[in-house]
């Protein structure tokens, strides 16, 4: 897997494209080939890793929400979408995007969820109480200590300031439960 990209920012906001920039790894021993910049998952633009972090993308619907997300690709792979991601758009909400819990146990489990804005820092709550707060960039957590048998409601908050001015929500939630005790 490669390394993360960092800071997506909005440089420029058109009817139907944007211009987007973004830092290298801070891992300057990993080489980038190059950059694949997407909308929605679908490659909309090739960077190579030696240019400017910057891009051109067109021909998007602005008029509802595009996920726009920057792969660093190596000779490893290419990193995950969620690491380095912004929602555009007027549909484009500020809440956290697609909140799963998976690899349940009885005494744990993985929380995931794709940030609306991986710049953000996201707060995790369990039943209503912070548990954590995961700096940009991160977009999994695994919960230990839980108790067997037992009915959690988790939540992911972003924590930005936008979402504070525009009155929009900010979190997102899903209830799950631990297996029994003598399950794993």
């Amino acid at each position: 897997m490669a390394a993360s990209r960092r800071q997506v920012n909005l440089e420029k906001k058109l009817s139907r494209s944007a211009v987007i920039s973004w830092l290298p790894p801070e891992d300057k021993l990993i080489v980038v080939s190059q950059y694949h910049i997407c909308a929605d998952g679908v490659v909309k633009a090739v960077v190579p890793g030696a240019y400017k972090c910057k891009a051109l993308i067109e021909d998007l619907n602005l008029d509802k929400c595009v996920n726009i997300s920057v792969r660093a690709v190596t000779e490893h792979g290419h990193s995950h979408d969620a690491a380095c991601t912004i929602a555009l758009g007027t549909e484009a909400p500020v809440a956290p995007q697609h909140v799963r819990v998976s690899l349940i146990t009885p005494i744990s489990a993985c929380l995931s969820w794709y940030p609306s804005n991986s710049n953000a820092e996201h707060v995790i709550l369990l039943n209503a109480i912070k548990v954590g707060v995961c700096p940009p960039s991160v977009f999994q957590v695994q919960l230990h200590g839980l108790s067997p048998s037992t009915i959690y409601r988790v939540s992911v908050r972003t924590k930005h300031p936008k979402a504070v001015l525009e009155q929009r929500p900010v979190e997102r939630c899903v209830d799950f439960k631990t297996l029994p005790k003598n399950k794993r």
